[in-house]
């Protein structure tokens, strides 16, 4: 029991460093952690995940309101409908079969972590160039269907993050940035809010589907604390560090805790 503690603290602070830093999922850390060290049902490593990414992204979201980097107003559509997708996101979860299922979330922590290189790559280049974006031209293509687009893929986050187990943190991130013309800041702030709801929602749509007992609430409490205790010192730090530098250090954590995943599911 103990070292099973120990395993839901370290994939608590891992997940609430990640949803700080970068605006991540805390479910991209805590579900293959749960599967592939504690031999914890992936549906069920999944909904203890959501919950984990509820208090993670709130306590990351108070302290970008504290800094004005929130605007939930312009990402009111993409809120609503991702918190829809997630309930039917869990849904489809829950007809899957428990390898599968934990080969798509492996699958899907992969693409983050390359993602989250190539950004750092492209970072760095910009920083040595002193490019600045463009969020303003590419808004300005799409302006005409905006809601509608935004409604679409409000949906899409949703299902994917309520399937898999994942807030929708960098899907979310990416369209704010590049749909609705967000600054970078802003983009995580709003992001780790939406989370929050998303998650949730996904979560309490999870248990029907699940025999709980006293082991999974314990999990879900552990883990959240120390999610909370990590996201509020990754969001308090996250402005005195080069971003491109932490979005390297958690895509090496993604990648390493994908690699240990999916060994698991074939061996």
């Amino acid at each position: 029991m103990g070292l099973t503690i120990i395993m839901y603290v370290v994939a608590g602070l891992l997940a609430g460093v990640v949803t700080g830093l970068a605006g991540a999922s805390a479910a991209t850390v805590v579900t293959p952690i749960l599967v592939a060290f504690g031999g914890i049902p992936v549906y069920t490593a999944i909904t203890v995940s959501l919950f984990s990414d509820v208090l993670a992204s709130g306590v990351s979201a108070v302290t970008y309101y504290k800094n004005g980097n929130i605007k939930l107003q312009d990402g009111k559509y993409l809120a609503i409908f991702s918190v829809i997708g997630s309930v039917i996101g869990s849904y489809l979860g829950s007809l899957v079969s428990g390898d599968s299922l934990g080969s798509m979330t492996a699958v899907f922590i992969v693409y983050v972590g390359i993602s989250f290189i190539k950004k750092s790559i492209k970072l760095k280049k910009e920083l040595d160039l002193g490019i600045e974006k463009e969020e303003e031209v590419k808004e300005s293509k799409i302006k005409k269907h905006k809601t509608l687009a935004t409604i679409g893929l409000g949906l899409l986050i949703g299902i994917v993050a309520g399937f898999i187990g994942a807030g929708g943190g960098l899907m979310i991130l990416l369209i704010l940035t590049s749909v609705l013309g967000f600054d970078t800041k802003s983009a995580i702030g709003t992001s780790v809010f939406i989370m929050a709801f998303t998650a949730l929602s996904g979560g309490l749509a999870h248990i029907p589907q699940l025999e709980v007992n006293t082991e999974f609430y314990i999990a879900i409490v552990v883990t959240s604390v120390f999610a909370v205790i990590g996201a509020k010192v990754a969001a308090v730090i996250a402005n005195k560090v080069e971003e491109y530098i932490l979005l390297r250090l958690v895509a090496g954590t993604f990648l390493t805790l994908s690699l240990i995943m999916i060994i698991k599911t074939v061996f």
